[in-house]
């Protein structure tokens, strides 16, 4: 790198550059970062930025603790810092005890600069607001008065929902399918009150507007979604079954996000409207969900190859229609809640594809069906749905390596 540098070679000063921030184990960052800082100047920010944005990572296995007191100052100070509002005090502290020479600085923000009102106009130990690595959004769904246009983002960081400025509002829509994929959100199908909608709407994150695309072929409201990716690296959009005002629906469809073209898929062995949907070891499945008679517990994956749908090797400890999933990794996948037939469930189940068993997870604080979900961070959020009385505005999260739920702090 130093002779590239020398000669000018700037093609190959890139391709270098990105080969060492792509390959640099975290546990060597901050030593590559300090190492760069008088060999590349682009290499030192790309660097820094990784450590920023990865921040988790250090303050979990406690590399954080090496830093200088000026570089996890200028760290505090980075409104990328990938950390959570309620770590930062904690945080401190520990830099503190570790480093009880030259901390001067540090000791002073410790006692005159951390506290400081919060967004909820509450004292909170926060340093500076920070932009959130990933966001919640939830767009429409069913409130109290019926399908609502609503617009919510849960900033993770400051744990708290706020409505956002960009035009994002739209029609009243309740029981859509919505999908974020290569920085678009795709929403389709879903319910007024009166129609049921067969017509989908891309939003560009960064143009920041709503573009009209291509209908589906079947209207669907219940519908289950999920984005996909193939292995060409395209994206697309899969969109299974749901009822059409008529019956529940056996069909599913795909979108080629680029094309703007839906595609028919191979039918589903039974019809399932309310059933869940991801992306399992790389294949689209869908879990639970009703037929209109019966609620189901098993899972269909779809296999390209063969263009059919396989049933899963063993069912859930629960039928559940109502029900939402996510993918915990590659081969494994998280439900939760749903409704059995006669009450809502707050039990939740986990799969193990590579063995095909179905595990028992910590129930959730309170029931609910027809719900949001999301994972970020090592963290299961739900948000909203129906407990069996009302909706309901709750948010509960589901801390993997603490092995529990949590209720409350997210509201």
């Amino acid at each position: 790198m130093v002779t590239a540098s020398f000669l000018q070679m700037s093609s190959l000063m890139e391709e270098l550059i990105n080969t060492v921030v792509c390959y640099v184990h975290p546990s060597n960052r901050l030593a590559a970062y300090r190492k760069s800082l008088i060999r590349s100047a682009v290499l030192s920010e790309r660097l820094w930025t990784s450590i920023v944005k990865e921040f988790r990572l250090h303050l979990n296995n406690g590399d954080f603790e090496r830093m200088s007191e000026q570089e996890i100052l200028t760290a505090l100070a980075d409104e990328r810092l990938d950390i959570d509002c309620r770590e930062e005090e904690p945080m401190i502290n520990n830099w503190i005890a570790k480093n009880p020479r030259n901390n001067e600085r540090m000791m002073q923000l410790k006692s005159d600069g951390l506290r400081r009102r919060g967004t909820d106009g509450r004292l909170a130990a926060v340093v500076r607001d920070r932009i959130p690595r990933e966001i919640v959004l939830a767009i429409g769904g069913w409130s109290t008065g019926g399908p609502s246009d609503i617009v919510e983002v849960f900033n993770p960081r400051a744990h708290t929902w706020i409505v956002p400025e960009a035009p994002i509002r739209e029609i009243p829509r309740a029981y859509h399918g919505t999908v974020l994929c290569a920085e678009k959100m795709i929403i389709f199908g879903g319910f007024n009150g009166r129609e049921y909608f067969q017509h989908a709407k891309i939003f560009d994150l960064n143009k920041r507007k709503w573009e009209v695309i291509t209908n589906m072929h079947d209207r669907r409201c219940y519908v289950a979604a999920t984005p996909f990716v193939d292995p060409a690296g395209t994206y697309h959009v899969v969109a299974i079954g749901g009822y059409n005002g008529h019956r529940r629906l056996n069909s599913a469809e795909i979108l080629h996000i680029e094309k703007n073209h839906w595609y028919h898929l191979p039918f589903m062995t039974k019809q399932r409207s309310d059933a869940g949907a991801v992306v399992l070891a790389g294949r689209p499945t869908v879990i639970g969900g009703f037929d209109g008679r019966t609620i189901h517990n098993d899972i269909e994956m779809l296999d390209f190859e063969s263009q059919s749908w396989m049933s899963g090797s063993s069912a859930m400890r629960s039928v559940r229609t109502g029900v939402s999933a996510v993918t915990y990794e590659a081969n494994s996948v998280i439900v939760v809640g749903g409704f059995n037939g006669v009450r809502r469930l707050k039990s939740t189940e986990f799969y193990d594809h590579r063995v095909g068993l179905w595990y028992p997870l910590p129930d959730m604080e309170i029931t609910r069906s027809n719900f949001g979900i999301e994972i970020m961070n090592g963290c299961i959020y739900i948000a909203g749905g129906f407990d069996g009385t009302r909706t309901t505005s709750t948010v509960e999260r589901f801390d993997m390596r603490a092995y529990k739920w949590e209720v409350g702090k997210f509201n």
